[in-house]
């Protein structure tokens, strides 16, 4: 196939996601339009305008020791109300559980948030943030068409899911930056480990995730399916941990200097604090899209009080134990595939962290950019025409979810048998991953649903990738690479020759 066949293959791929990601998003608009408007029963999309933003100014003006001239500054008289109640009458500055179980990095970022709207206004953090977070989608187009020698064009039609997605907007909405920071980062680092190249630059983004989001950590078991060997598989996991535990230290002691009451006694408390919350307690439950979740909320329509159990949330737990035993295997005999193995990581980490809020969806944005790559290479693209049917019925079976009266029947005899058999009709190997993970990026239902869909549905593709990879033929891994030069920029830990 000719180079330019094959750029052709993947611009062409990488429209057609942003094409169904965009208009997913206008067709769930115009549904919430409609049903409101009739007063049918639905949930929104996005958070209520009482709470916009909250992620970022509301946890920003709570770090006192930052905002607390702002306190006696006249200028907060000509701030919206919402934000001037963020800043006087927000239950984030007393109960301290929303300020001190970020990592020590968030901590600082909140901080900086916080110096900005002293020195200048809410609207002017916004702005540098959105910006920030612009430049950096940017960048991670130009580092695409470098890995690959792509098109400008294809490189940013890759992006474009980063910022043109149904997380996007609720991350935005939300004020979460941290989020889609991290989101960048995990995004950078999965697409120089797929492609083997710039791989200290995938690290370093790797680190920051990890010091914002340390769940992303369970990434880097691309590793086993990516790296020409066991030995090179361990060694990138060793350097990530080595440079995020250094990035750790000196960030909690920036974040202390600032802040003397931060420290890591304080943050381990106050992380105590937001697991009797948010895992136990169940608060944030709506837009929860992990493993842990689900099952709580079926235990909630079973009639099962509280909806927590210690021995449910072991259970997952071991549950997620005896698939990374099985990724290992499978992984170690040579029978997951590229593509898959970045969707398996993706959906491990979304589905076996405690509390995975919608906007950390948008790392399956990785899965998108990686298949564009892949087209470059020669690959067959994936075939997207039953992705709208799979949407439509799943964006139903969430609008069932959310009307109380069916919505234990909805989740048993709906939602998983028609997430397995659309899951089942994909015969190209890339198939599943491209299509789920555009289902995923799109708004399948409002914030109480859409948490319960995308759970069972990652599920039954884990499901469905194992049982492929565990028929292949078994390739086992060397232990050990031969020998061959290195450009430690470019190709760490990758045999290439």
């Amino acid at each position: 196939m000719q180079p330019q066949i094959r750029a052709a293959n993947a611009a062409a791929l990488a429209s057609q996601f942003l094409l169904f990601l965009v208009l997913s998003c206008l067709l769930r608009k115009l549904l919430d339009t409609v049903l409101a408007h009739y007063q049918l029963p639905w949930v929104p999309a996005l958070f209520s305008a009482g709470d916009i933003f909250a992620d970022s100014l509301k946890s920003g003006l709570a770090e006192r020791a930052v905002s607390a001239p702002l306190l006696t500054d006249p200028k907060i008289l000509h701030w919206p109300p919402l934000f001037r109640a963020y800043l006087l009458h927000s239950s984030y500055s007393t109960t301290g559980i929303l300020i001190y179980c970020d990592p020590p990095l968030g901590t600082l970022q909140l901080m900086g948030v916080a110096k900005v709207m002293v020195l200048a206004s809410p609207w002017t953090a916004l702005a540098t943030e959105i910006a920030i977070y612009s430049l950096a989608a940017a960048l991670l187009a130009w580092l695409l068409s470098r890995l690959r020698a792509l098109p400008a064009q294809t490189a940013l039609l890759l992006t474009a899911p980063l910022c043109l997605s149904y997380p996007a907007f609720f991350m935005l909405d939300r004020g979460n930056f941290q989020s889609g920071y991290a989101s960048l980062c995990v995004v950078t680092y999965l697409c120089t480990a797929f492609t083997g190249r710039w791989r200290f630059l995938g690290i370093a983004a790797l680190c920051y995730a990890i010091n914002v989001r340390p769940n992303t950590a369970v990434l880097t078991m691309i590793e086993l399916v990516l790296a020409p060997s066991l030995l090179a598989a361990i060694r990138v996991p060793l350097l990530a941990a080595l440079l995020s535990g250094l990035v750790f230290v000196l960030s909690l002691a920036a974040a202390h200097h600032i802040d003397r009451a931060y420290s890591f006694r304080m943050f381990y408390r106050a992380y105590s604090l937001y697991r009797q919350d948010y895992i136990v307690n169940g608060v944030g439950l709506v837009w929860n899209d992990s493993l842990y979740a689900l099952v709580t909320e079926f235990r909630h329509l079973a009639g099962l009080a509280p909806g927590y159990s210690a021995a449910a949330f072991h259970a997952v737990t071991d549950v997620g134990i005896i698939a990374m035993l099985g990724y290992i295997w499978l992984a170690g005999t040579g029978r997951i595939r590229p593509v898959e193995g970045v969707f398996i990581a993706a959906a491990f980490c979304t589905l076996f962290t405690p509390v995975y809020g919608q906007y950390h969806i948008l790392i399956f944005a990785a899965v998108l950019a990686v298949l564009g790559l892949n087209c470059t290479e020669g690959a067959t693209p994936p075939r997207l025409g039953w992705v709208w049917p799979a949407f439509a019925v799943l964006t139903a079976v969430a609008w069932a979810v959310d009307l109380e009266p069916i919505r234990t029947t909805a989740l048993c005899l709906l939602l998983a048998p028609a997430a397995v058999i659309a899951l089942l009709r994909a015969h190209n190997n890339d198939d599943l991953p491209a299509v789920v993970s555009l289902l995923v990026l799109s708004p399948l239902g409002g914030t109480y649903g859409n948490g319960s869909v995308i759970a069972v549905l990652l599920t039954a593709a884990l499901a469905v990738l194992y049982e492929r990879a565990a028929r292949r033929e078994v390739r086992m891994i060397r232990i050990s690479s031969p020998p061959f030069k290195v450009d430690p920029w470019n190709s760490f830990g990758q045999n290439k020759t």
